[in-house]
């Protein structure tokens, strides 16, 4: 990556490889990364946060990627990108949720017109469809 970082002028995303603090440390040192895509459900909130803190110091912007995680999942990236200064959600990263695809999920919808907005709710901000948990607890 760092051979082709430094050959192209195309811009090099490290994805796949940048799930820790360490993995990103030796990518931006090997100066192997002019862009780093964190994925919150590998790495976590606080790994995450830790990951963007990185990039920030090292000038680097971030993106953020994940396989269209449900309702919590997608709350966490949401919150996770409202809270990061140096992730551009232009780059593709923040991406809608599976319940615009999948008929069924968890939580009880946050859209408005299309947007999701931040709300006073605790935590992550969702509601648990207590009937649809009900439906698929596991006994």
């Amino acid at each position: 990556m760092a051979r082709l970082a430094a050959a192209l002028d195309t811009p090099i995303c490290a994805d796949q490889g940048a799930y820790t603090t360490h993995d990103v440390l030796r990518l931006l040192a090997a100066g192997a990364a002019d862009l780093v895509c964190i994925k919150v459900a590998k790495s976590g909130l606080s790994g995450a946060a830790a990951i963007s803190t990185i990039c920030e110091s090292a000038g680097v912007r971030c993106t953020l990627g994940s396989m269209l995680p449900l309702g919590v999942g997608a709350a966490a990236i949401h919150h996770f990108a409202l809270h990061a200064r140096n992730v551009d959600v232009e780059l593709g990263g923040v991406y809608g949720s599976a319940k615009d695809y999948f008929v069924h999920d968890l939580t009880i919808g946050r859209r408005d017109s299309g947007a999701i907005r931040a709300n006073n709710l605790p935590g992550l901000g969702v509601e648990l469809d207590e009937d649809k948990v009900r439906h698929y607890a596991v006994l």
